[in-house]
C-alpha cells in the first residue's frame, strides 16, 4: 500500500498604510506580507528496497557500470555527452589552480 498526500497553501496581502485621522499613507507607505506552507506525507508499507541499495562496486567508488554508449548530445565545447557520464568538477578546478602553477614555477 502506498499513499501520498501533499498540501500547498498560503496567501498574500498588501496595500497602503491608512490610519484614519492619524496617518494617510496613500502613495507613500505600503505594507505587504506573504505566507506559504507545504506539507507532504508518504506512507509506503511495502516497497522493494533492494533497488535503492548501492552495489559493492559503487561503494568502492567504481561507477563504470553507469556509463553507457548512448550518446545524449554535445556540450558547449562540442564534446560528446554519454548517458551515465560523471563530470569530475574537482579535476576541472585543479586545472585552473593558479596558486599551484605559481608554486611550480617558483620551485623550478
Amino acid at each position: 500500500m502506498t499513499s501520498d498526500r501533499q498540501f500547498l497553501g498560503g496567501g498574500s496581502a498588501g496595500g497602503p498604510v491608512l490610519i484614519p485621522k492619524i496617518y494617510n499613507g496613500r502613495n507613500k507607505t505600503f505594507l505587504f506580507g506573504a505566507f506559504e506552507h507545504y506539507t507532504q506525507e508518504r506512507y509506503q508499507l511495502s516497497q522493494d528496497y533492494t533497488s535503492t541499495v548501492p552495489i559493492p562496486d559503487f561503494l568502492s567508488g567504481n561507477f563504470s557500470k553507469l556509463l553507457t554508449s548512448e550518446l545524449l548530445g554535445k556540450d558547449a565545447l562540442g564534446r560528446n555527452v554519454f548517458a551515465g557520464q560523471i563530470f569530475d568538477h574537482a579535476a576541472r578546478l585543479r586545472s585552473f589552480d593558479i596558486a599551484a602553477r605559481v608554486r611550480a614555477d617558483l620551485a623550478a
